[in-house]
């Protein structure tokens, strides 16, 4: 289907709320098309929106429309009109959408900071009833975006993070089904927090992405967990500053090196061969088998980094 065309949406819209009532199925029709896109989208419909809601400056003040239609807030939150989405933003109900959860992560880099301080107290305000499942959506589509936006308070930023701490379980199931770029983006951030640490043996079995699994190998071997900074300062240009700690559970070393050695992916099975001298200094003899299998894979980078280990040193 096609998506709803702003320029006809607009000022029909703007002549039903002039006239006193509200064409509900065409403001219905605009939103059920926006929140079905995907998130990684985000853009597109978010100009689509902005468009609509560009038009209704004619209508004058949106309060009652908004009152008999509460909905209406979620297209207003992208007027280029500040006035409107200060107006949206009073009267916003609780985001069940993640579409709706991004633009109001959105304001919170809204160029006029009065509207920026009233997305701080809405948010704080619905934070509670915000479902775990679209926090994580949202942190994977819109995360770096949103870490990376200049104009973010502190108070701001310390929402955030809350959301992130109300949702640890539905963040580890992006991180296990995830594909893409932005998977690995947020896998690294969410490492500074050693309570992700218990889910990397999970991570090495299961993750889909197969830089997930490399690294959940590497750093449950080493003993140190590599991550990237989240916010503002620690941030340089582009490019988040990273860090490193010491990882807080203790694996099972045999078992790790023994799923990382049949992995699927060349990636991890190569980590897993660098590995060796590692797992050497605690148990040589498993290593030395262990050795001897990598020195067989199918994979030439692998054969050759555990022929390394099997010649005189």
């Amino acid at each position: 289907m096609m998506p709803p065309d702003p320029t006809a949406l607009g000022p029909r819209l703007a002549a039903t709320l002039a006239a006193g009532t509200l064409d509900t199925g065409a403001l219905e029709a605009l939103l059920t098309d926006a929140r079905a896109a995907p998130l990684a989208m985000y853009p597109a419909p978010a100009r689509r929106l902005r468009a609509v809601a560009g038009t209704l400056y004619q209508a004058g003040p949106m309060g009652e429309a908004l009152t008999r239609a509460p909905d209406l807030a979620w297209l207003l939150i992208h007027s280029p009109n500040g006035f409107h989405r200060d107006a949206a933003l009073l009267r916003l109900p609780p985001p069940v959408h993640p579409l709706d959860l991004a633009a109001l992560l959105a304001r919170l880099d809204d160029w006029v900071p009065a509207v920026r301080r009233l997305a701080e107290t809405r948010l704080a305000r619905h934070l509670p009833a915000i479902a775990p499942g679209i926090v994580a959506e949202v942190a994977l589509a819109r995360g770096d975006t949103l870490e990376r936006a200049r104009r973010i308070t502190p108070a701001g930023r310390r929402l955030w993070q809350a959301l992130l701490d109300r949702a640890p379980e539905a963040l580890i199931q992006v991180l296990r089904t995830g594909q893409g770029r932005a998977v690995r983006q947020l896998f690294l951030r969410l490492m500074g927090d050693p309570a992700f640490d218990p889910a990397l043996p999970m991570l090495l079995r299961e993750a889909a992405h197969p830089s997930l699994r490399a690294s959940a190998l590497w750093w449950l071997v080493g003993g140190q967990v590599s991550y990237t900074a989240p916010q503002g300062p620690r941030w340089q240009g582009d490019h988040p500053v990273a860090g490193r700690r010491p990882l807080s559970v203790a694996p099972d070393v045999a078992q790790v090196m023994a799923l990382g050695a049949v992995d699927r992916s060349s990636q991890v099975r190569k980590v897993a061969a660098e590995m060796l001298k590692a797992y050497g200094a605690l148990d040589s003899q498993a290593a030395g088998a262990l050795t001897r299998h990598l020195a067989r894979d199918r994979n030439a980078g692998v054969r050759a980094r555990a022929e390394w280990f099997l010649g005189p040193r």
